[in-house]
């Protein structure tokens, strides 16, 4: 599945697999989920066909008797459709990374409202089009049910990337002008870009298993990857010290053996970015390493 911050894409250091139990009982709750869905919108569907002439309807679900006037219906199909869609993209990466054994716990919450924020979205949009689109006259007859259908699965299922269009279509058209709104706040909420200048010490010894990176646009979500050469990054272990320090926790396997050891501090979203790697040299040595503190540089 392709990173594009739709589903659990990285696994970060302290995260845990989810127990066997747990997707069990996930992957059951999301099968129910899908019957649901379809059985909703099978029986809305002869309602979506008398609003098509605008008329009014009544809805039988879950033995229960429900009337619809033809907007409602137009809603609830809305609604129902962006839902499905959601439901595939939450399904998928689920099947993806319990596969994978790769699902971790603390995304449990983006499984459970991943369908809300596809069903949410495409009623914004479902109002954008028909206010945009449709004379405050028009009625219900006047709307495509399969385009109206066919955007809110789509909107559903790519919810990120629609978000991420509405965010462009309103950046273009209020854009304040440099030094007001948010750039002229001191504490805006978007991470800064971070950089790195150099650590403490400037060289690693062998058993030196804390080391201090120097730098600014440091947070308390500021991610510090670690590689050697050649090798993969991997997240360490990170104490923010102050906005130009952070304190990173390496494992023995990084100073096992001498060499160059890659930092890269990445700052999230909203904001944020990659730093340029900075180059540790990893001196020789022998015996087993231990924790040590790193010497902190003082200010003054």
């Amino acid at each position: 599945m392709a990173n594009t911050n739709d589903g659990p894409s990285t696994r970060q250091a302290g995260d845990q697999e989810m127990a066997t139990a747990g997707k069990l009982l996930l992957g059951f709750l999301l099968l129910v989920l899908g019957f649901v869905f379809l059985y909703l919108l099978v029986t809305l569907w002869p309602a979506v066909e008398d609003a098509q002439q605008n008329l009014d309807s009544t809805v039988t679900w879950f033995w229960r008797d429900f009337d619809l006037t033809a907007d409602t219906t137009l809603l609830l199909l809305v609604v129902l459709v962006s839902g499905i869609g959601s439901y595939v993209h939450v399904t998928v990466s689920f099947s993806d990374f319990a596969g994978n054994r790769q699902l971790v716990t603390s995304w449990v919450w983006w499984y459970v409202l991943r369908v809300f924020v596809g069903s949410s979205l495409a009623v914004v949009f479902y109002f954008a089009l028909r206010g945009g689109f449709f004379s405050s006259a028009s009625d219900s007859s006047q709307v495509n049910v399969y385009g109206i259908a066919a955007l809110a699965g789509l909107v559903g299922l790519f919810s990120k990337q629609a978000t991420d269009k509405l965010r462009e279509i309103f950046d273009t058209a209020f854009r304040t002008q440099e030094g007001y709104g948010d750039d002229a706040r001191s504490d805006g909420i978007a991470n800064p870009p971070p950089t790195l200048e150099g650590c403490e010490p400037p060289q690693i010894g062998h058993g030196q298993l804390e080391v201090v990176l120097v730098g600014t646009g440091f947070n308390r979500d500021s991610i510090v990857r670690v590689a050697q050469v050649g090798g993969p990054e991997e997240p360490r272990i990170v104490t923010l010290i102050n906005p130009t320090q952070l304190k990173v926790t390496l494992q023995e396997a990084d100073i096992e053996r001498p060499g160059i050891l890659s930092f890269t501090v990445v700052n999230p979203e909203p904001g944020g970015g990659t730093s340029m790697p900075l180059a540790v040299e990893v001196a020789a040595g022998n015996g087993k390493p231990t924790v040590t503190e790193a010497a902190v540089p003082r200010s003054g």
